[in-house]
């Protein structure tokens, strides 16, 4: 490695920095900077009124069920196997101190959600100027520190947090993904200050506390942070020096995670820090999964545990599940999915596992076919440079990143683009970064307009989906609906046909609503039981006799009422109601006689 002097990194403008031929560099950098701030800070606005549809899905729901248990003190409910802590306490402290009414509540999440992509913000641009003066130092070592596209390259920075944080996360979604993409982004910054030399104590006391917020937030960033660690200590230049320093990370890491481990495992009744990938495994790697497998029942197939707390089988056909829990809120079968498949074990399936992996490989080289011009750009880059393997001087960015994207393809067959969105950014900047280097050696003069040429045809997805929100709001606002709140609707029904909060409902899947259950939060009642969506059809066209004897099923769980999604024509004469302008409808279960003529 060059060493490089103290009056060379003096030398280097990072991350601001503009090329010699502007006269007022550090004006013009603030003003870029904040024209920057004040676009990505647009963004995440439009992106939380989300063309004002006030949905929320069934993982978010589950969040803020939890958010009600921390705020009562109810522990057993809290200790979750598969939903982090983090995320529930804030919404939980946000909640106790704005008191929204339920109409209000998915706007005051969004609230803070906004706050968080703020935060998300500064984090990226932490990482961002950390790589960027790193960059710059090995650039200044041999002289080329007047001639780096600074300018572009903040454009790329930019785009990157568009496409990755705005677009693939979003402000509108209720979950930790963009908390935990902040706490990626400041781990990867301080790791990058390690390998630059960098031996403060306090550098590395942040760094073990930002790996246990993030893991505090989603459970992978537990593995994750051995990773890290592991990655800072192989790139540090001094590594007798730093080892004792990373030691003390691990220790402040261990110290942070701790309360929420021992909590955890009190309740589990073993040593845990989640379940999530046990559980995730087990959906998409397991042989005990048919047709009604994720969420549906568990069905252990040979050396798979027998389920501690099964499901009933109310109905073989059409299938009528009941799903109580000893623990509140709105959906428990997905409130906490662990509690289902307690008692699982982990046999190794060949054949499944290399079905998962090549279920996620799609899912992943679909999300790569939406940045066609990185892809595009990486590869003149690349074909265009001389010494093509200088670009693995970037692995303590690639390394943490493919173990990521490795841990969700072993367990999670289905990949999502939000599972992504804190890794793929170090793939490219680490891929970008090295190719940049390259040309500058070259003195390509093409170098800086490739960049923004190819930042501005990779963010147009994202001006693309903002307009598309602004001009639904903008219809809705003609038409003088400034918003859709079905789900208030919903539980606003309920409530006037004489449910009281506490009782017991059953739902009818439709796969085009399946993860959409707040009706029920709202409406502060519980969903003990439900019909998979694979049955639904065969329920409407059914005759009589099947449908009362369905109705019965879901009667002799304690359910009340029964909520439908997108039900047909003909579901009004078996005694079902829409609910207003929405496409709910609802059955009364005291109104039985009515639904069977």
């Amino acid at each position: 490695m060059v060493t490089v002097t103290r009056s060379q990194e003096e030398a280097v403008h990072a991350f601001v920095a503009m090329p010699r031929s502007e006269e007022n560099p550090t004006g013009s950098s603030r003003r870029m900077l904040l024209a920057m701030l004040v676009v990505a800070l647009l963004v995440g606005l439009i992106s939380a009124w989300h063309g004002g549809v006030f949905t929320v899905g069934d993982d978010g729901v589950s969040y803020l069920d939890l958010s009600d248990a921390w705020r009562n003190h109810d522990w057993l409910t809290a200790a979750n196997g598969c939903w982090s802590p983090a995320y529930p306490v804030l919404l939980a402290a946000t909640l106790a101190i704005t008191h929204p009414s339920a109409f209000w509540e998915p706007l005051v999440v969004r609230g803070l959600n906004f706050l968080i992509y703020v935060g998300a913000i500064f984090a990226f641009a932490f990482f961002w100027r950390e790589l960027t003066r790193s960059l710059a130092r090995r650039a200044a070592a041999v002289g080329l520190e007047d001639e780096l596209p600074k300018l572009s390259w903040l454009v790329l920075g930019f785009a990157f947090f568009l496409f990755f944080g705005g677009e693939f996360v979003g402000v509108s979604l209720v979950s930790p993904d963009l908390a935990l993409f902040a706490c990626v982004m400041l781990v990867t910054g301080m790791v990058i200050r390690v390998k630059d030399g960098s031996m403060s104590w306090a550098l590395f006391v942040s760094l073990g506390v930002a790996c246990a917020i993030g893991y505090l937030f989603k459970a992978i960033m537990f593995p994750l942070s051995f990773v890290f660690l592991g990655v800072a200590f192989l790139a540090a230049r001094d590594k007798r020096n730093v080892l004792p320093r990373l030691a003390l990370s691990f220790a402040v890491f261990i110290l942070v995670s701790a309360p929420w481990i021992v909590m955890l495992s009190r309740a589990k009744h073993r040593l845990d820090y989640s379940d999530v990938g046990k559980v995730n495994y087990l959906w998409f790697a397991s042989e005990g999964f048919d047709d009604y497998g994720y969420p549906f029942p568990w069905k252990p197939a040979p050396g798979e545990g027998m389920p501690i707390h099964p499901m009933r089988d109310l109905l073989a056909s059409p299938h009528v599940f009941e799903f109580r829990a000893p623990f509140r809120g709105s959906y428990p079968l997905w409130d906490d999915p662990s509690y289902w498949y307690e008692g699982a074990k982990i046999p190794f399936h060949l054949k499944q596992q290399l079905r998962t992996i090549e279920r996620a490989l799609v899912g992943y080289f679909t999300i790569i076919q939406r940045e066609g011009a990185l892809l595009t750009g990486a590869l003149f880059l690349f074909l265009a440079a001389r010494r093509r393997r200088a670009v693995l001087n970037m692995w303590y960015l690639f390394v943490p990143a493919t173990m990521a994207l490795t841990l969700y393809a072993i367990s999670h067959g289905l990949v999502q683009n939000r599972y992504t969105a804190p890794f793929l950014p170090l793939l490219w900047a680490g891929l970008f970064g090295e190719l940049c280097l390259l040309h500058l050696k070259k003195n390509s003069r093409l170098l800086p307009s490739l960049i923004v040429a190819m930042a501005i045809i990779f963010c147009l997805p994202v001006a693309l989906n903002l307009s598309a929100n602004v001009l639904q709001s903008v219809r809705k606002i003609h038409a003088r609906s400034v918003f859709d709140h079905y789900d208030a609707d919903v539980a606003s029904y309920l409530q006037s046909i004489g449910l009281q909060p506490g009782d017991n409902l059953g739902y009818l899947q439709a796969p085009e609503d399946g993860t959409n259950k707040y009706w029920a939060r709202l409406a502060k009642m519980t969903i003990v039981a439900d019909m998979s969506f694979q049955d639904v059809p065969a329920f409407w066209q059914a005759d009589v006799q099947t449908r009362t004897k369905v109705l019965a099923a879901f009667r002799d769980a304690g359910v009340k009422a029964i909520v439908a999604y997108n039900g047909p024509a003909s579901a009004r004469g078996m005694g079902w109601v829409k609910v207003n302008a929405s496409d709910y409808y609802v059955l009364k279960l005291s109104d039985l006689a009515r639904a069977n003529n």
